[in-house]
């Protein structure tokens, strides 16, 4: 079983021209490593007139270079000791929460629903104003409320993505309630 290559003109005698018209026989049967595509690509990008057997392919291999995947920024810490404050300042704000928390006591129903005094909901046109059959419904209306002013904190936004509903899933995603989550999405995405 022999391979079929594809025959490209050589009227050149210059060992570049030759090793890239080889080059372009190979990436056309499919043979051609990634190096030896980022070579061709290279070559049409810094030469500004090729051997003219090698002009038609110009526009084509700019085409394959602009798809080619851009290297990676990676940014690392120039110091230790920046990651090492960053760790002590975690820690730290983790300890006054967990002291904050221990030291505060339970809250009591009274001081519990104390915020919530003269509240109500209408539910089947009838208006509530037991607090511990509202205070769910209470709660859940201010884990709303949250997460739409977490929305409008600065969002990173992708080209491709529609603002409204960046900010509708970032809202969303501060919710805790999974249900209460779902049912908002389901009501405001459709």
């Amino acid at each position: 079983m022999t391979k079929k290559t594809r025959q490209i003109p050589q009227n050149g005698s210059d060992a570049t021209t030759g090793r890239i018209t080889a080059l372009i026989a190979s990436f056309m049967d499919g043979a051609t490593t990634p190096a030896e595509e980022q070579e061709i690509y290279r070559f049409f990008a810094s030469a500004p007139q090729a051997a003219p057997e090698l002009e038609p392919y110009r526009q084509m291999f700019g085409w394959y270079a602009s798809l080619a995947p851009k290297p990676r920024r990676i940014v690392w810490y120039r110091h230790k000791a920046v990651a090492a404050i960053s760790g002590i300042a975690a820690s730290i704000a983790l300890l006054a929460a967990i002291a904050t928390f221990t030291l505060s006591g339970p809250e009591t129903p009274d001081t519990l629903y104390a915020s919530y005094t003269g509240s109500y909901i209408v539910r089947n046109g009838q208006r509530i104003t037991d607090l511990r059959t509202i205070y769910p419904e209470l709660i859940r209306a201010e884990k709303l409320v949250d997460s739409i002013a977490a929305a409008t904190a600065p969002v990173e936004i992708r080209h491709d993505e529609n603002l409204e509903t960046v900010m509708l899933e970032d809202a969303l995603a501060h919710i805790d309630d999974p249900q209460l989550a779902m049912l908002l999405r389901r009501e405001l995405m459709e």
